[in-house]
């Protein structure tokens, strides 16, 4: 019976706390603390850094966020598939998303570049699989004539550019007249 209590106050204390979004960590994010910085001063070079390098989608200067368009190229993957050992290009995205935070007399950037492969193809061709019929059954607004191409499209997330990131995090450096290794 005493069981039974424990499992109910314990649910109801999960129900009851809420869920809050996942503060940013060194595990999902580059990170750069910048002593004797306001938050200000740190989110507008984090601004200025990434609208040199990509185009900005959205900016909040409340939260500190600013996140930014998928910028799409050519290149090697580095992945599994046959055409990467032989060498082929594939179409990529990279989207990068800055958090500027409080800390102790600091403002911290936190910084994330991912990298995705477009994988609209592979997605159509196995999405028959998933059916367990071979007819085809769907109607054309069942596959894709109801929606726009770039709903359509599938990118898969590959990894984190961790190249870029520090990229990012050294102009914004930079951008603060602050030395490289300080």
């Amino acid at each position: 019976m005493n069981r039974y209590i424990l499992v109910a106050v314990l649910a109801a204390s999960t129900v009851l706390a809420g869920c809050q979004a996942s503060a940013p960590s060194t595990r999902n994010f580059s990170h750069l603390r910048l002593p004797d910085t306001t938050r200000a001063a740190a989110y507008d070079a984090a601004y200025a850094a990434l609208a040199a390098r990509y185009p900005i989608a959205t900016s909040d200067r409340a939260t500190g966020t600013i996140t930014t368009e998928p910028v799409e190229n050519r290149e090697r993957t580095g992945g599994r598939q046959v055409g990467d050992l032989v060498g082929m290009t594939r179409r990529v995205r990279r989207v990068a998303t800055v958090r500027v935070t409080d800390a102790d007399n600091a403002a911290e950037i936190w910084c994330k570049v991912t990298l995705a492969q477009h994988d609209t193809d592979a997605a159509r061709m196995f999405s028959n699989d998933l059916a367990l019929n071979d007819a085809p059954t769907a109607t054309a607004a069942d596959r894709d004539a109801a929606t726009t191409r770039e709903q359509n499209e599938v990118w898969r997330v590959l990894r984190r550019d961790k190249l870029a990131e520090r990229t990012v995090l050294q102009d914004i450096r930079k951008s603060l007249g602050m030395a490289d290794g300080a």
